[in-house]
């Protein structure tokens, strides 16, 4: 199949998901849309069968079933509404690439941060981890002068803050490497099994960010919020364990229960005086250590 083939499927799929996320319609229903959308069809219908097929597609991509309710005028629709998180995050980027799409008239006023760094690596490590390939790669620490060589089993891939993360289990455990600090990447003649034991998400449970100390257990973290920042934090959570115990006037206290790590301890320190940690006692005396030290550079 050719590139472009799979792209026009891909974003087929995408499209008639994010139809029928609106409520149930039957094919002719959702064909007057498709043929509208010319963009996509072309100005030509979809086929039963082809329908058919990207319906069996979306099954095995995306994780999202649709039936078609014959007591609802053989209408299509979703069933299950759980979502994995690579699946919301495809539909979501189609939704925005169609908005850009449309708008790239308007490209000198939509503005953009630059793309992350690395990704064109990522079919690569898709390929290796689908096929159960071993991958070698040339990585460049920020704080080693020396470059180097590392090879193993690649076990997971996580996106944080901008950057693509590469877990890779090797004769030292597993760890994350981010993939714009490396500098070519091969796939290797080599295979493995994954271990049967490995989650990614169980690996990344109590983590903020991408270190992960696996020996440390999680602790509860009691964070309290100024009010002018809570709602900021309600609807982009800092981490999937997040709780808000208590709603005051002018404050909240959320708890999480992640394994402190110095990401967490400078994404608490960028909301300044907004954040106080009320516990545990040794993140909080961190925090009070690196206030001082702010503190000391600008007097």
């Amino acid at each position: 199949m050719s590139e472009n083939f799979e792209n026009h499927r891909l974003r087929s799929i995408l499209w008639i998901v994010k139809q029928l996320e609106e409520g149930p319609l039957s094919l002719m229903e959702l064909n007057k849309r498709w043929v509208r959308d010319v963009g996509i069809s072309g100005g030509e219908e979809i086929e039963r069968r082809t329908f058919n097929n990207y319906i069996h597609a979306i099954d095995d991509l995306l994780g999202i079933s649709i039936e078609c309710n014959r007591k609802n005028k053989y209408r299509y629709e979703i069933v299950g509404r759980e979502r994995s998180s690579l699946s919301k995050w495809m539909l979501t980027n189609f939704e925005q690439q169609l908005a850009l799409e449309r708008g790239f008239v308007l490209k000198d006023r939509i503005l953009m941060e630059e793309p992350p760094r690395g990704h064109e690596f990522l079919r690569m490590l898709v390929d290796a981890m689908t096929t159960s390939r071993m991958v070698r790669f040339v990585f460049k620490d920020f704080n080693d002068d020396e470059p180097f060589e590392v090879e193993g089993a690649p076990y997971a891939l996580k996106f944080f803050q901008q950057r693509w993360y590469v877990v890779i289990n090797d004769d030292f455990g597993c760890t994350p490497f981010s993939l714009d600090r490396i500098t070519e990447m091969g796939l290797m003649d080599k295979s493995f099994e994954m271990d049967p034991g490995f989650d990614a998400k169980e690996y990344f449970k109590y983590c903020f960010g991408v270190r992960v100390n696996e020996t440390a257990k999680p602790s509860k973290v009691l964070l309290k919020i100024a009010a002018i920042q809570r709602d900021y934090i309600r609807h982009l959570k800092l981490h999937h364990t997040q709780k808000e115990l208590e709603t005051h006037g002018d404050y909240s206290i959320f708890e999480l229960t992640v394994v402190p790590t110095i990401e967490l301890t400078m994404k608490l320190l960028s909301m300044g005086y907004l954040v106080e940690v009320l516990a545990p006692e040794q993140l909080r005396k961190t925090m009070e250590i690196e206030s001082k030290r702010l503190y000391d550079v600008y007097h």
